[in-house]
């Protein structure tokens, strides 16, 4: 086979103050006037406009201080100065009086200890309360397990760790992975120049029964199954436990409309896939795709991820629409006929697509486990049964919205001819685009291939074909094939 305004500071400038005159600098340095028995008085310059003079105030009578009489010389009071800056005055606050400090309680070393041994003792109590709570979740038939801690003091702790949530990844891809294979189709095509040149694609499989039954996506192996030249074209399969080892392949059967092909290899003693229940699938379970993302070079590759979402539908071209499974497991070109498998290890579905572009992540789709065993039970019970052949290969790149923005009609456009076969007897060519198939429009592949599976082998039948802004129609007898 998938995606910001900077706010210009201007600082408020500050404007200077000017600097005092001469003669407010003059004031500032003069010392008030101050008369005997009297409080100093400010100057003339800083009096306050609400200021009265002391000498126009009426005064109470003395009262004879209680002192009075006493022989003892009482002080001269102290003259102080100041110079007023405002018309409020403050009398100074006298000094506050020192709190006496509490005197700390001093442990013994005794108690300190007895602190730390009880403070020890509940964080034991919660951390395996916690633990033991996390034993309780179950997630598969995982073992958990106990350690020694050695800590500062020379004790022994024991911790237990539960690493069933951890170790679960790696149970699902030990178990699976033997199941998992990679696969290789190989054919000549021709180029731009007509020149032949060796193509090959890459993909993964799922062993479907212990004697070498493998499942896969078409498309993966539809390369060889459609190669102009059939002589040419070749598919082998690579076993995990030997890798390096291609072992050839026969097609058993193909629906090309589901995407799902069955190979065969003469191996036995394979480790099968576990085929799960997926009518039973919710969101949010666990999901797990193994597979060769980018081909053999990454062959085993897991990922994991949840089931993001149930009987999704997408629009491809040459493949019937059907419920999908949608994952965020990464599926890359290369997983396409891997498995996605559940927390127990069984398959839930083939993975087979994903929507890629910088608008899109985390987006893949697999076909439903309970449809593929549908689909490939029947193509092995009816592996002997033959069925039409045409001998073209129907391009997936031109759909119809393509065509007539193209200025075409709607159909199927021919991508090549097989030598020798019916379409080729016929004279269709390369870029024919076939419009009706026994007077049935055609406006897709899967259209063109609903049609040709309603017909038996030694059929004759009508294709209508649209060449250079020409129709043209071709009689020709159905050949037979295993697909």
């Amino acid at each position: 086979m998938d995606r910001k305004n900077d706010n210009e500071y201007n600082p408020l400038e500050r404007e200077n103050n000017a600097s005092p005159s001469a003669d407010m600098q003059t004031g500032f340095g003069q010392q008030p006037v101050q008369q005997d028995g009297q409080q100093p008085v400010p100057s003339d310059y800083a009096r306050p406009s609400s200021w009265v003079s002391p000498d126009s105030v009426q005064q109470p009578p003395e009262q004879p201080s209680p002192q009075a009489d006493s022989t003892v010389e009482q002080p001269a009071p102290q003259e102080t100065s100041y110079t007023p800056y405002s018309s409020y005055f403050y009398a100074p606050r006298p000094p506050k009086p020192k709190k006496e400090k509490k005197q700390r309680r001093r442990f013994s070393l005794g108690v300190v200890v007895a602190c730390c041994l009880i403070c020890s003792l509940l964080g034991g109590v919660a951390a395996s309360t916690t633990l033991l709570a996390a034993n309780n979740i179950a997630v598969g038939n995982y073992s958990n397990e106990s350690t020694n801690a050695t800590s500062a003091s020379g004790t022994n702790t024991v911790i237990n760790v539960d690493e069933s949530t951890t170790e679960l990844i790696s149970a699902i891809a030990e178990k699976v992975s033997p199941s998992v294979v990679g696969i290789r189709a190989t054919a000549s095509v021709y180029t731009f120049f007509g020149r032949s040149q060796e193509s090959s694609g890459e993909g993964s499989g799922i062993v479907y029964t212990s004697d070498g039954y493998i499942i896969t996506n078409y498309h993966v192996i539809s390369l060889a199954v459609e190669a102009s030249n059939p002589s040419s074209a070749s598919i082998s399969v690579y076993l995990p436990s030997d890798p390096e080892t291609a072992i050839p392949a026969t097609v058993v059967g193909y629906d090309s409309s589901s995407d799902l092909a069955v190979l065969k290899i003469e191996k036995t003693g394979l480790t099968a896939i576990e085929i799960g229940d997926s009518d039973a699938l919710q969101v949010g379970e666990t999901a797990v795709a193994i597979g060769n993302p980018g081909g053999l070079k990454y062959m085993g590759s897991v990922s994991s991820g949840i089931v993001s979402g149930l009987n999704r539908t997408l629009k491809l071209e040459g493949i019937a629409e059907m419920a999908l499974i949608q994952t965020d497991a990464a599926i890359n070109p290369g997983n396409s006929g891997g498995a996605l498998v559940n927390a127990k290890g069984q398959l839930i579905g083939v993975n087979s697509s994903k929507i890629s572009g910088s608008d899109y992540e985390g987006m893949g789709f697999a076909i439903p486990s309970n449809y593929v065993v549908q689909v490939c039970d029947d193509i092995i019970n009816n592996k002997d049964v033959k069925k039409a052949y045409v001998g073209v290969t129907i391009s997936t790149e031109y759909t119809s919205d393509i065509l007539e923005q193209m200025g075409y009609p709607a159909g199927a456009v021919v991508e090549s001819v097989a030598e020798d076969s019916p379409a080729a007897n016929a004279g269709i060519s390369a870029y024919d685009i076939i419009t009706q198939f026994d007077s049935v429009d055609i406006t897709s592949y899967s259209a063109y291939n609903a049609e040709r599976l309603k017909h038996s082998p030694g059929d004759t039948i009508q294709l209508t074909i649209y060449r250079n802004r020409q129709y043209y129609t071709v009689s020709l007898t159905l050949g037979e094939s295993n697909s």
